[in-house]
């Protein structure tokens, strides 16, 4: 979390997007909230890659859903993999504690089952 806010712009993108909405970071406090693992580390670049666009998928959809329940999300998630509806259905629900305007309706429209 720590190199996000940091000055290196390879890995600084809160503290970038933050700054774009005139959002001083160091004035900020945070909450982190995370779930996980949602899958098996892979072993293998050949089991990363798959694994990895799984959760960038994951990720798109509750970051559409958030916004869907009027939550102001930073960062637009670019993915084109389908969802995984059970895997989506888990993860909402895990943030629903956190978040409770997310609701449980279903996946968004590109997603495999």
């Amino acid at each position: 979390m720590g190199q996000h806010l940091g000055y290196r712009k390879e890995s600084n993108a809160l503290r970038r997007q933050l700054e774009e909405r005139g959002i001083q970071p160091e004035k900020c406090s945070f909450r982190l909230v995370a779930h996980g693992p949602v899958l098996d580390e892979g072993k293998t670049e050949e089991e990363h890659r798959p694994r990895r666009d799984t959760v960038a998928a994951l990720e798109r959809a509750i970051a559409d859903a958030m916004c869907a329940a009027g939550y102001d999300v930073l960062n637009k998630v670019n993915c084109r993999v389908l969802l995984d509806k059970a895997a989506f259905s888990q993860v909402l629900h895990a943030f629903t504690d956190a978040f409770p305007r997310l609701s449980k309706r279903a996946a968004p429209a590109r997603a495999s089952s």
